[in-house]
This record gives structure tokens, sequence and C-alpha cells, in this order.
């Protein structure tokens, strides 16, 4: 149930969002400031991937004359210009939705919702100018069909701790020397840590902190049940729902804005690759024997690779094992799969997880900033058609927030304040 709910989930929640920001006249800026900052974060990791790997390169032991190498290619081989093209473009554009959505095709998911919405409320205005109706029957089928999904993610969290341990232990169990594994990596293992932490305080917090002037870890509690998530499945799209409900049960996200930005970032945000695939790259290298190649315009073009590349990564457990291959043969000029890689796999089911954790983690950064801009730009008094937006986009997340239904409580969003959402009722 967790791996199936992620799909029509985001589907209904973009659509939904995209048709609330429409009805704002905010649709353009949202998705200004999200790609913007998306883009901006995953260049960051990519710097700081090359910046930690320069620092731990020299723990990093060539064992390329003990192992050998290797003769034949253990991944399918692909070219760069096919990772970017196949990764990013190819699919963006459906022929057939439904199949994108058996085979968790997110990119095209939230493709077709944006059109989808934009067609919904085209038609929509078309039926409110000829006096047809006032209302949309497909909107509000989708908000019905929203709290139904709702519920289940509900269900789902009571038997999280449960799940995380039975997962986490079937991972584990599968390694046949974790101990030899880990001796063998465990600079790399630290090289990713100190990675992923420099990027979560110099970076995700320093943002919240300097844009929204607030304390950045009032906020981060609210994610723990997502990050447990992210830990326990190594999967973003599979995340999307708890990480979306911690995001809007924080009161500091607004629910419209949190519904598109959350589910575009377990697409296009992938900062645990961007800082990974530099160090497991020049690991490779230096194990391998090829320390001496490694040169300046080497690590150009990891930052090149690892910020283009990890858009295109998709959002299930272990999906860029294949990109780091591809940047080792590209930058190193070499064919076939290095006997180190086994290393990187032994620890990957390990490694992914922290990836994925702070993949979603950033995903509610951005959420979170991007709420505080929109609601800095908003006027002090907000005219009723506003209003009524933002009371019916808050509403559909009152189950989510509090399914216990508790008492209401009025409370006007701003991002800045860390108020409850948006100009509506949150329970």
């Amino acid at each position: 149930m967790p791996t199936c709910l992620p799909r029509p989930a985001v589907f209904i929640n973009v659509v939904l969002s995209t048709v609330d920001m429409l009805k704002l006249g905010k649709a353009g800026k949202v998705v200004s400031y999200t790609v913007g900052f998306y883009m901006f974060t995953t260049l960051v990791a990519a710097l700081v991937g090359v910046f930690t790997v320069i620092c731990y390169k020299g723990f990093f032991i060539d064992v390329s004359s003990d192992i050998g190498v290797a003769e034949e290619s253990v991944l399918e081989q692909v070219s760069l210009s096919d990772t970017i093209y196949d990764g990013v473009f190819i699919k963006l554009i459906s022929t057939n939705i439904f199949a994108d959505f058996v085979n968790s095709n997110f990119a095209s998911i939230i493709f077709f919702a944006v059109v989808f919405a934009f067609a919904v409320q085209k038609a929509t205005t078309h039926l409110h100018l000829t006096n047809q109706t006032t209302a949309s029957h497909v909107v509000d089928l989708f908000r019905e069909l929203e709290q139904v999904l709702l519920e289940m993610i509900n269900w789902i969290l009571t038997i999280t701790p449960i799940a995380v341990f039975s997962l986490v232990a079937n991972a584990v169990g599968k390694q046949d020397d974790p101990a030899t594994a880990f001796a063998n990596v465990g600079f790399l293992l630290a090289a990713t840590a100190t990675g992923f932490a420099i990027h979560f305080l110099l970076v995700y917090c320093l943002l919240i902190l300097v844009v929204t002037k607030s304390n950045p870890f009032s906020y981060y509690k609210h994610l723990v049940p997502a990050q447990l998530m992210a830990f326990a499945s190594a999967s973003s799209a599979a995340t999307i729902p708890v990480t979306l409900k911690s995001a809007i049960a924080s009161g500091q996200v607004a629910p419209f804005i949190g519904g598109f930005v959350i589910p575009l970032g377990a697409t296009l945000n992938m900062d645990g690759g961007g800082i990974y695939f530099p160090l497991a790259t020049i690991f490779l290298a230096v194990t391998s024997g090829l320390e001496d190649q490694i040169t300046v315009a080497s690590y150009v073009m990891l930052v090149i690779i690892a910020t283009i590349g990890s858009a295109g990564t998709a959002p299930v457990p272990s999906a860029s094992l294949v990109l780091i291959i591809t940047a080792y043969n590209t930058i190193f000029n070499t064919t076939g799969t290095p006997e180190t890689f086994s290393f990187i796999l032994a620890i990957d089911w390990l490694l992914d997880r922290g990836r994925t954790i702070l993949n979603i983690t950033g995903d509610a950064t951005v959420a979170r900033i991007v709420s505080h801009l929109m609601a800095s730009e908003e006027d002090a008094d907000d005219d009723s058609a506003e209003a009524e937006v933002k009371r019916t986009s808050a509403a559909r997340f009152s189950r989510l927030t509090n399914p216990e239904g508790a008492s209401m409580r009025k409370s006007k969003f701003r991002g800045g304040q860390g108020g409850p959402s948006s100009g509506g009722e949150m329970l």
C-alpha cells in the first residue's frame, strides 16, 4: 500500500494545487520560485560533493593491484547525453499516461497533472461565462478522492515504526559480509555523511534563517515522520504523502503551495545524489588506480553531470547507480564497471536511505521558503475570492493535519511568522 498510494496522491495533489494557484493568479511566481530554488540547491549540492571529496580523497586507497580490473560490465552502459535526454526530457512527455502510473514515471504524471489542471480551469471558466455552472464537478470529485487517500495515509502512519524495522532488517540481511564492506568503504561513508551535514546546516538551515528570519529547527522537527519513512522506503516518491502531511501540519507551509512544490521536488530535486555522485566517482577513480587522471577539469565536469544528471534520476531506491558508472566512464574515458564498484553496491542500501532523507528535507525546505515568499507578497486585505480559495485549500488538508477531528481554529498564514496555513481554517 505505501508504494501504490503516492501515484494517485501526487496526481490529485498537483491538479488541485495548480487549480488553486491559477485561481489566485500566482501559478507563474510559484513555479519560478520553486524551479529556481531547486536548481540552486542542486548546484550547491554538487559543489559540496566536490569540496567534500577533495577533503577526503587522500584517505581512499588504491586497491586495483589486489582485485584486478573488471573484464565486463555489471551494469548496462548508457551515454551521458542519453542519461540526460531520457531522464529529463523523454520522461516529461507521456505517450501512455496509464503506463506511466504503472511504471511510476512521476515526471510525466506531474507534467500531465499540470496540463490537466490548466484544462480544467479553462473549461470551468468557459462554463461560468456561459452561465452553465459556477463550480467544477471535476475539482469537487478530486477533493473527495484526496480525502479518501489522506485517510488511507493516516492508516499507514500508524504502522510506520513496524514497517521501518522490517524494511531495514531485510536490507541488512541481504548483505553477505556487512563488516568487510563497511571496513573497505568507511571513509566513503564518513565523506558522504560530512557532505550531507554541510548541505543541511549551511544550505537548508541557512536559507530558512535568512529568507524567513525564523528558527529552521522549529520547522524541521515536524519532518521527523517523513524522514523516518524516507529511511524505511529509500524512495522520495513513496514518501511524498508523509512529507506533505508533515510540512502542512507544521503550520508553516501553505497547503496549495506544498501540494505543488513537494511532489515536483520528489522528481526534480535530488540534492543527495548531487552530493554523492562526485564522491562515488572519485572514490572509484582512486581505488581503481586512476588518481593521476583527476584534474580540475574532472571536478568541473562532475559538477555539471551531478547537477543535470541528478534531476533525471528516478525517485526510487538505488536509481543513481547507473549514473555513477556513466559519470566515471565519461570523465576518465573508460569502459565497463570497475571492480571497486562492488564496495558501493555493498553499502548502497544505507547510503541510498541517507540520500532520500536529504532529498525530502530539501523538498520541504523549498516548500517552506516559497510559502514565505508568496505570503510576503500578499496584500494586507485579501479580496473575498482569494480568501475563499485559501479557505478551500486549507480545508483540503483538515483531515490530514488533524485526523481525530479536533476543534478548528482560525489563523492567518504568514510564512515568516511560522503561523498556521493560508488564511483559512486549520485543524
